[in-house]
């Protein structure tokens, strides 16, 4: 059984996110899509009494519940190939409770939306979003709030050239690429005023001898900011997916630190997938 998680707060970002998972399920032969909602920041009640906080906890959930019925109505009627809906809610915490359901359902593919540039809406998506980023192993894709879906023809892989070997999860990037039918672009991106490094020409074999039989073309950049880079490229060559690695070892000391992640997470109308690198 192949399965996906749509996390949602049935916000309209969430919302979106969660059709366009539904969409892509049927291109990744998904059979199971597991829909969650974790309602642990919303079971605070002002009362001391057990049996009114327990009175609470059930009125929320079929709240709860119901939303997430109606969701998946919604979703099952745009589902272009048989799928199992599962309605999914606990007040684990996101993250705690989207760990539960990878390992109970072995999903594939965790799927969130985001929603914008605004200072309130980047406290929220940016905390959930980077904090799944960090904790999750299995690909993570964040959907724009702009974005709708249409088949997928092209993505671009961001690679730093180092570790390449080691840490380019070869498997995923595979399985995307070739179950979407992808174009593939591979970009690195140089700071203007850097050095140059001289594990950078056999890095570059290195990235040719692993990829070279997906065919994709290749494209080294100079550019001060790596995250306005990649947009660019994504904006100019009208890609349908931006695919970024997250390497454990030094992805957050590295990039985050720099924000090339968050600018990416921030900025991006085009879909970005997130891959765990092979080490840790």
């Amino acid at each position: 059984m192949k399965s996906l998680i749509i996390a949602t707060d049935f916000s309209d970002a969430a919302n979106n996110a969660a059709q366009y998972a539904t969409h892509l399920s049927s291109y990744l032969s998904i059979d199971t899509v597991i829909i969650y909602h974790s309602y642990d920041n919303e079971l605070y009640v002002n009362t001391d009494l057990p049996i009114q906080q327990t009175e609470e906890l059930q009125k929320q959930r079929e709240k709860t519940l119901n939303a997430i019925k109606a969701l998946e109505t919604k979703l099952a009627q745009i589902s272009s190939k048989p799928v199992s809906f599962k309605a999914e809610l606990n007040d684990q915490g996101l993250i705690s409770g989207i760990k539960t359901l990878i390992a109970e359902y072995q999903a594939e593919l965790v799927v969130v939306g985001s929603t914008g540039k605004s200072n309130f809406e980047q406290v929220l998506f940016g905390s959930n979003a980077m904090s799944l980023a960090k904790e999750i192993t299995i690909p993570l894709l964040l959907v724009p709030k702009s974005a709708t879906f249409k088949p997928l023809t092209s993505a671009v892989l961001a690679c730093d050239l180092k570790r390449t070997e080691e840490t380019l999860p070869l498997q995923s990037i595979r399985h995307f690429v070739t179950a979407l039918g992808l174009n593939l672009h591979i970009i690195n991106v140089k700071a203007s005023d850097s050095e140059f490094i001289a594990d950078t020409i056999p890095e570059q074999y290195k990235l040719h001898e692993l990829l070279d039989d997906l065919s994709p073309s290749y494209d080294y950049i100079e550019h001060r900011d790596a995250a306005t880079a990649i947009l660019q490229f994504a904006h100019e060559h009208r890609i349908d997916l931006i695919i970024s690695i997250k390497k454990n070892y030094g992805f957050f000391k590295d990039l985050f630190h720099k924000s090339i992640t968050k600018k990416l997470a921030f900025n991006t109308h085009t879909p970005l997938l997130l891959l765990d690198a092979k080490v840790k």
